[in-house]
């Protein structure tokens, strides 16, 4: 059998489809990178921050100005660290701190009796909180 070759048949290019652009609305764009993020085991972690509070004084005079000293901590790295003060049914916000040493100084209010409490509220990179427990500071006359 003879066989010979022949010169091969012209190639002719095929232009690719053109592109189609999608736009997504950024709500939308931030649900679906959430969900991927969440699948691949990314996102947001379980895992709350550890804060431990303490005072410059267990005991201070209504009006008296005290230290409030926290240690946070967190693997995702502290974003934030909240100061609260405890009154009967209440909680008030004293101040954040966004970077260490995290020291706050507040005054005690005038109109306290027998105890203050005070706690810390760590916040880290993902949003997670971690509350301290409670510092009370006894009021002397």
């Amino acid at each position: 059998m003879n066989t010979t070759l022949s010169a091969p048949a012209a190639v002719i290019p095929i232009p690719p489809a053109p592109l189609r652009r999608h736009r997504l609305r950024p709500g939308l764009a931030a649900a679906l990178l959430s969900l991927a993020l969440t699948a691949c085991g990314g996102g947001t972690t379980g895992d709350a921050p550890t804060v431990t509070l303490a005072s410059t004084a267990t005991s201070a005079s209504a009006g008296e100005s005290v230290t409030l000293i926290a240690v946070a901590s967190s693997d995702l790295g502290i974003a934030a660290v909240r100061f609260y003060r405890v009154d009967t049914s209440t909680t008030t916000l004293l101040g954040t701190l966004n970077a260490t040493p995290y020291q706050f100084t507040t005054t005690v209010p005038s109109t306290a009796t027998d105890t203050v409490s005070y706690f810390a509220r760590a916040v880290d990179a993902d949003g997670n909180t971690g509350d301290s427990e409670d510092v009370e500071i006894a009021i002397t006359d």
